[in-house]
C-alpha cells in the first residue's frame, strides 16, 4: 500500500481546489510528482515509497500539518 497524505479541511479554510493546488505546488517545487489524488471524502494525495519522506518534508515546509490516523 502506498503512503497517503490526507488533507483535512477546517471550517473557514480555503476551498478544496485551492488547498490541493497549493499542496501540488509544494510537491512540484520539491521535484516530486504524486502518484495520484482523490476527492472522495477528504482530499488525499498519494506519494510513492521513494518520494514519501521528501514529499512530507516539502508539505511541512509549505505550512501543512500532519497527524497519524
Amino acid at each position: 500500500m502506498k503512503p497517503i497524505a490526507r488533507i483535512t479541511l477546517i471550517p473557514h479554510s480555503c476551498g478544496r481546489g485551492e488547498v490541493v493546488l497549493r499542496a501540488y505546488e509544494c510537491l512540484r517545487e520539491a521535484g516530486i510528482n504524486p502518484v495520484g489524488y482523490t476527492f472522495i471524502g477528504q482530499p488525499r494525495i498519494t506519494l510513492s515509497l521513494r518520494t514519501r519522506k521528501k514529499g512530507l518534508a516539502a508539505l511541512l515546509a509549505g505550512g501543512f500539518d500532519f497527524k497519524k490516523v
